[in-house]
């Protein structure tokens, strides 16, 4: 089989090397249409809920790769140091916004007004809850409904 294909091609060498010079000009020219992209965002599925969400933290943040910086020591000599560095930091290339002071008074009147009020209302059992059993369960049906409610990809609705 393979002598005789060899054969029609022996034969035909001309038209094998035209066809072949067709198929690598059309080729050819596709391969310019092409663009190597190396962005992440680009190769992620633009029709589900979590990318969505991480494009969005990226919108309002300008990155999502940040800096934890930890400070230990007496509160007077905290507050001196947190006085200065601040600044310095600010000056460092690549740094948009330098976040140092969160007063706990703030965080601990105004936690719950930061949170949707879808979410609240999932939340409602575990905030309710009476004893640490009931806060776990509170705690997984927050999970369940959040998973199951998401309508980003194709999850089966558990059945109760």
């Amino acid at each position: 089989m393979l002598e005789e294909l060899g054969k029609k091609i022996i034969k035909k060498h001309k038209k094998v090397l035209w066809v072949t010079l067709i198929i690598t000009l059309v080729l050819g020219y596709f391969m310019t249409q092409l663009k190597l992209n190396m962005k992440m965002m680009d190769m992620l599925p633009k029709d589900q809920q979590l990318v969505r969400t991480y494009k969005e933290a990226l919108d309002n943040f300008k990155g999502i790769d940040s800096t934890i910086v930890g400070i230990e020591g007496k509160e007077d000599d905290i507050k001196k140091y947190l006085q200065n560095v601040p600044q310095e930091i600010k000056k460092v290339e690549g740094t948009s916004k330098v976040i140092y002071k969160t007063e706990r008074e703030f965080l601990e009147k105004n936690s719950l007004l930061l949170i949707k009020e879808k979410d609240l209302k999932n939340m409602k059992n575990m905030f309710a809850a009476n004893n640490l059993k009931e806060f776990i369960g509170g705690i997984n049906d927050n999970f369940e409904t959040t998973y199951t409610n998401s309508g980003d990809s194709n999850k089966v609705k558990k059945d109760n």
